[in-house]
C-alpha cells in the first residue's frame, strides 16, 4: 500500500497518534511497515527520515536493533519499554529463550535507572 494514496482516514501515527494532518492542519509524510503495517510520521522515526525509503521498510519493532537484519522473526524480543526488537542471539550476552515475563533492552534499563 502506498501511504501517498491514503486519505488519512483510521491512519494514526504508531508514535505520536496524530493522523496524516498533524495539530497545526499540515499533511504529513506517512511511512508504512512493511511487515506489521503500522503508520509512522517521518518526523517520528528516530532518526528522522529524509527521503522515501526504498521497499521493503521495517519499524524498529519488526527490525533487530542490533544487526540491522529483518529474518528470524521468531526470534526477536520486543522491549517491554520502547518496543524495538532484537534477535535473542545478538543481545550482549544472547539468551536462549523469550522470556514469559517483561523484558527491557539496555537503553530502558539505563533509563528506568538514571530516574531512580
Amino acid at each position: 500500500m502506498d501511504p501517498d494514496s491514503l486519505d488519512g482516514a483510521g491512519i494514526c501515527c504508531k508514535v505520536c497518534g496524530l493522523g496524516k494532518v498533524g495539530k497545526l492542519g499540515k499533511v504529513k509524510k506517512i511511512v508504512l511497515c512493511s511487515n506489521c503495517g503500522n503508520c509512522y510520521h517521518w518526523a517520528c522515526v528516530k532518526p528522522a527520515i529524509k527521503k522515501q525509503p526504498r521497499k521493503p521498510w521495517y519499524c524498529a519493532s519488526c527490525l533487530c536493533r542490533v544487526c540491522n537484519i529483518d529474518v528470524d522473526d521468531d526470534n526477536i524480543i520486543l522491549c517491554d519499554g520502547c518496543d524495538e526488537g532484537s534477535h535473542i542471539y545478538c543481545l550482549t550476552p544472547p539468551i536462549s529463550d523469550i522470556p514469559n515475563e517483561a523484558w527491557y533492552c539496555p537503553c530502558c534499563i539505563e533509563a528506568r535507572q538514571n530516574e531512580s
